[in-house]
Protein backbone atom coordinates (compact mmCIF):
# COMPACT_ATOMS: atom_id res chain seq x y z
CA UNK A 1 0.00 0.00 0.00
CA UNK A 2 1.35 3.67 -0.68
CA UNK A 3 1.66 6.03 1.87
CA UNK A 4 -1.66 8.11 0.58
CA UNK A 5 -3.60 4.77 1.63
CA UNK A 6 -1.89 4.13 4.65
CA UNK A 7 -2.87 7.50 5.74
CA UNK A 8 -6.43 7.02 4.20
CA UNK A 9 -6.88 4.03 6.27
CA UNK A 10 -5.95 5.58 9.67
CA UNK A 11 -8.97 8.58 8.70
CA UNK A 12 -11.22 5.60 8.24
CA UNK A 13 -10.19 4.14 11.31
CA UNK A 14 -10.91 7.18 13.28
CA UNK A 15 -13.73 8.15 11.27
CA UNK A 16 -15.55 4.77 12.18
CA UNK A 17 -14.24 4.90 15.64
CA UNK A 18 -16.13 8.80 16.11
CA UNK A 19 -19.65 7.32 14.64
CA UNK A 20 -19.34 4.43 17.13
CA UNK A 21 -18.54 6.88 20.08
CA UNK A 22 -21.62 9.54 18.39
CA UNK A 23 -23.70 6.19 18.38
CA UNK A 24 -23.27 5.07 22.03
CA UNK A 25 -23.89 9.05 23.17
CA UNK A 26 -26.89 9.20 20.76
CA UNK A 27 -28.13 5.59 22.71
CA UNK A 28 -26.86 6.86 26.61
CA UNK A 29 -28.87 10.55 25.78
CA UNK A 30 -32.09 8.77 25.47
CA UNK A 31 -31.57 6.53 28.55
CA UNK A 32 -30.26 8.08 31.25
CA UNK A 33 -33.08 10.02 33.73
CA UNK A 34 -33.00 13.66 33.03
CA UNK A 35 -34.37 14.65 36.93
CA UNK A 36 -31.27 12.32 38.29
CA UNK A 37 -28.69 15.22 37.77
CA UNK A 38 -28.86 17.85 35.72
CA UNK A 39 -24.96 17.86 35.56
CA UNK A 40 -24.66 14.89 34.10
CA UNK A 41 -27.02 15.61 31.84
CA UNK A 42 -25.58 18.45 30.47
CA UNK A 43 -22.28 16.78 30.23
CA UNK A 44 -23.63 13.53 28.23
CA UNK A 45 -25.41 15.98 25.99
CA UNK A 46 -22.05 18.42 25.12
CA UNK A 47 -20.08 14.94 24.66
CA UNK A 48 -23.22 13.62 22.46
CA UNK A 49 -22.53 17.31 20.11
CA UNK A 50 -18.23 17.22 20.67
CA UNK A 51 -19.12 13.14 18.76
CA UNK A 52 -21.46 14.47 16.11
CA UNK A 53 -18.77 17.21 15.23
CA UNK A 54 -15.88 15.34 14.71
CA UNK A 55 -17.67 12.43 13.15
CA UNK A 56 -18.85 14.95 10.30
CA UNK A 57 -15.60 16.57 10.45
CA UNK A 58 -13.56 13.13 9.66
CA UNK A 59 -16.12 12.48 6.91
CA UNK A 60 -15.51 15.77 5.07
CA UNK A 61 -11.68 15.64 5.80
CA UNK A 62 -11.49 11.99 4.32
CA UNK A 63 -13.76 12.74 1.33
CA UNK A 64 -11.13 16.07 0.81
CA UNK A 65 -7.95 13.53 0.71
CA UNK A 66 -9.50 10.85 -1.01
CA UNK A 67 -10.34 13.71 -3.75
CA UNK A 68 -7.07 15.00 -3.67
CA UNK A 69 -4.57 11.86 -3.90
CA UNK A 70 -6.96 10.21 -6.49
CA UNK A 71 -7.79 7.00 -4.01
CA UNK A 72 -11.25 5.83 -6.22
CA UNK A 73 -11.51 2.39 -3.93
CA UNK A 74 -10.88 1.71 -0.42
CA UNK A 75 -8.02 -1.25 -0.77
Amino acid sequence: MTPEHVKFHRFMVWSRLSGFAFFAMFVFVFLRDERSGPAFDLGTSIALQVCAFAMIGWFIYQRYYKIKHGIHRYG
